[in-house]
């Protein structure tokens, strides 16, 4: 793949979460530079990095806010729904195979599960009284990443 510094980065592997999250505007910064079309828009690209960005780990989110928060989780689910945004929006030819009905299939039930558990982590953090500001933006941000997302594959 042409971007394989940016998907090492990315890879579960890597152990510094900033570094992961910060691999997907990496990522997003690639496709978006010249040449246009981008030579990274193929099949490749949701071949080996889909089941990265698009798929959660069995018990990964499983958490409540207060634990979820600590974690890079929000961040990264922020990210991965700007990325099926962004690939929406950039791979108008569809290369990527993301726009194939299967495909958005698979993504509406991922942002499905981010979306059920973003309500779930917001209704904790309402509970709180003394919760931060920041865990609210933290979630606001995220629930609009997913809403954009949403809004995209449903065009």
């Amino acid at each position: 793949m042409p971007c394989s510094d940016t998907s090492q980065l990315l890879e579960p592997l890597n152990p510094f979460d900033g570094v992961r999250v910060l691999a997907i505007s990496l990522l997003r910064q690639q496709i978006a530079d010249p040449p246009q079309p981008s030579p990274l828009l193929g099949p490749d690209l949701l071949n080996y990095l889909g089941p990265i960005l698009f798929e959660l780990p069995p018990g990964a989110i499983d958490k409540p806010a207060a634990q979820i928060l600590t974690t890079m989780w929000p961040a990264w689910l922020t990210e991965c729904a700007t990325m099926v945004w962004f690939l929406i929006e950039r791979d108008t030819n569809n290369k990527t195979g993301i726009a194939s009905p299967a495909y958005l299939a698979k993504l509406r039930g991922y942002l499905t599960v981010v979306a059920d558990k973003t309500k779930k982590w917001k209704a904790e953090v309402e509970a709180e009284p003394t919760a931060a500001s920041e865990a609210r933006l933290v979630l606001d941000r995220l629930e609009d990443a997913v809403a954009r997302a949403r809004a995209a594959i449903s065009k």
